[in-house]
């Protein structure tokens, strides 16, 4: 009796076992592998098996594909289709759409994603940080600044947007007034490395620069992603365009070095360093350098103080200016 009581228990066990691993893939050499198909997402087909625990199968080596329960097959054209597979014609899947009863055809090729996660959302953030300052008595002066940055960013790509505006005049007189505007975008065919493209646009009274155009492209890597420092760096070219208001107008090709890092240094204080380092292909002593330090304390909830070092460097400026410009600016940021 307890013979057949262990029997009757171990065949129950190999049923439940049968059903919870009732999936099975073929692959081109005609191995068999039996389990679970948990998803397959970037050409990487993920089964749970009884034997081995997950294993991990190149989608271009599988040539049929089983299941007992509904799947999720998303393919090329965009079209999500829901239900059993079952293995059809020499590199075909046959989906049973679990909704109207319905079987497809679908040739392996064609299929981008099973049981794919749903994707976020992308991912907005920001700021705007303004400054101004008025004075009367002794001296007559007047200034305003504004910055505006905006990144969106997704698990493949990221986009980022900026301008900055600064107006400065003491005793009714002009003493700076530049703009500037940015644009780039990251492509990540790798989780930290990834390939962008940018273009920036400067104007700036007091550098005799009626207009500034940068076109680049070049790659990327994260090399620290943490709660609390982040590091990347860039390397690439860039296409620069000089329009100078007196000055005869320039264009070069300039090699790109790109660094940032931050760090949570308090609970309610952050600091970021960059700096970008162009220099000219022709000339390597013909060089743009722009270093940006940043210290920012929290007020409230969106709110904060911001200090900001600029120094920004120019080995070949326009006859009768000067190389260097170096500002500190404290301004009040809103993040979004």
């Amino acid at each position: 009796m307890k013979r057949l009581c262990v029997v009757a228990v171990l065949s129950f066990a190999c049923l439940c076992a049968r059903g919870l691993f009732a999936d099975e893939v073929v692959l081109t050499d005609g191995d068999r592998i039996t389990g679970k198909i948990v998803e397959m997402t970037d050409g990487t087909l993920q089964v749970e098996t009884a034997y081995a625990g997950a294993v991990s199968i190149k989608w271009d080596a599988v040539a049929q594909v089983s299941s007992d329960e509904p799947v999720k097959v998303k393919l090329a054209t965009g079209e999500t289709i829901e239900g059993t597979l079952r293995p059809g014609a020499a590199g075909a899947l046959v989906a049973k759409s679990a909704a109207v009863g319905e079987t497809q055809s679908i040739p392996l090729k064609n299929v981008t994603s099973l049981n794919a996660p749903p994707v976020p959302p992308a991912k907005w953030s920001g700021y705007v940080d303004i400054g101004s300052t008025y004075r009367t008595g002794n001296v007559e002066a007047l200034n305003g600044r504004a910055r505006l940055s905006m990144v969106r960013e997704t698990k493949q790509d990221r986009m980022s947007a900026g301008a900055a505006w600064n107006y400065e005049e003491s005793e009714n007189v002009l003493t700076a007034r530049n703009a500037s505007a940015q644009l780039k975008y990251d492509y990540f065919p790798w989780e930290r490395v990834y390939v962008y493209g940018a273009t920036a646009l400067e104007t700036d009274e007091f550098k005799d620069l009626n207009l500034r155009t940068k076109l680049g492209v070049g790659m990327g890597r994260k090399f620290i992603v943490e709660p609390k420092r982040t590091l990347e760096g860039e390397a690439g070219v860039t296409y620069i365009n000089d329009d100078y208001e007196t000055a005869t107008d320039e264009d070069s090709i300039a090699l790109r070095l790109f660094g940032k890092y931050t760090h949570v240094l308090l609970d309610d204080l952050d600091f970021m360093q960059s700096l970008e380092v162009l220099p000219s292909v022709e000339d390597l002593e013909d060089v743009l350098l722009v270093s940006v330090t940043e210290f920012s304390t929290t007020l409230s909830a969106r709110w904060s103080a911001v200090l900001t070092l600029l120094d920004e460097y120019d080995n070949t400026p326009s006859p009768g200016f000067k190389r260097n410009d170096f500002a500190s600016i404290l301004s009040l940021r809103y993040s979004f």
